[in-house]
């Protein structure tokens, strides 16, 4: 998962600038369950799969949070086509590490 930091990083908002650190956190944990809805990925999906998937899988996780952040914050309302590949991705590369844990 995505940290404040990192979030406040990638949207490029100064790490003192607290002011909108409420509804990041916020968005951060919209993310999550939005991420959960599009392709069933939990946020604590790191308890279901091996270790070896886990690192690759975490960064295909977080680079979804950022652009669903990123399109949050920014109160786009149109569809995001990027987003959409990126929840395909995430969403068949679980069920790969899925498979891979239970074998």
């Amino acid at each position: 998962m995505i940290t404040l930091e990192e979030t406040k990083e990638w949207l490029r908002i100064d790490s003192d600038y607290e002011e909108d650190d409420n509804l990041l956190l916020s968005l951060i944990a919209t993310s999550q369950i939005i991420i959960k809805t599009a392709t069933g990925v939990p946020k604590n999906f790191e308890q279901n799969i091996t270790l070896s998937d886990s690192e690759e899988l975490s960064e295909l996780y977080k680079m979804v949070q950022r652009v669903l952040i990123t399109d949050l914050f920014n109160e786009k309302s149109t569809e995001n086509k990027a987003l959409t590949s990126l929840y395909t991705q995430l969403e068949l590369e679980y069920r790969r590490c899925l498979n891979n844990a239970k074998s």
